[in-house]
């Protein structure tokens, strides 16, 4: 089965933003091969059986600040709810190279507004 994918522009931060609906391992890493092609950061609403985790790239490891202190400075963040099953993420995490560092943020709200709304992809 093919992913399938559709793209909008989110309002916060410029950063292009789409939405993929994956089962395997192979789309997944095929759609994370896309993201590294940037040279700006990007960010991805994946649907990996089910569950949502949006996945930024940032190529140049820029500070990405999520609110209440909560700050990255990774290639790769993915954010999640906390019920996001391991097994989902961790489908994500393998396919992602080595040499880009990883950050994980696993909150149901941040600053008050549920995740996937706080990060323009609801």
């Amino acid at each position: 089965m093919a992913a399938s994918t559709t793209s909008s522009t989110c309002s916060a931060g410029g950063m292009t933003c789409s939405t993929s609906l994956l089962t395997s391992r192979q789309e997944i890493k095929k759609e994370l091969e896309k993201m590294f092609e940037s040279i700006t950061k990007v960010k991805r609403l994946f649907v990996v059986d089910g569950a949502k985790i949006c996945v930024i790239f940032n190529p140049n490891k820029e500070k990405v600040d999520f609110g209440a202190d909560i700050t990255f400075r990774s290639h790769v963040i993915l954010a999640f709810k906390t019920d996001t099953p391991g097994k989902v993420v961790n489908k994500i995490k393998e396919t992602i190279p080595q040499k880009y560092s990883t950050s994980e943020l696993s909150q149901n709200t941040i600053s008050g507004k549920p995740i996937f709304q706080w990060l323009n992809l609801e």
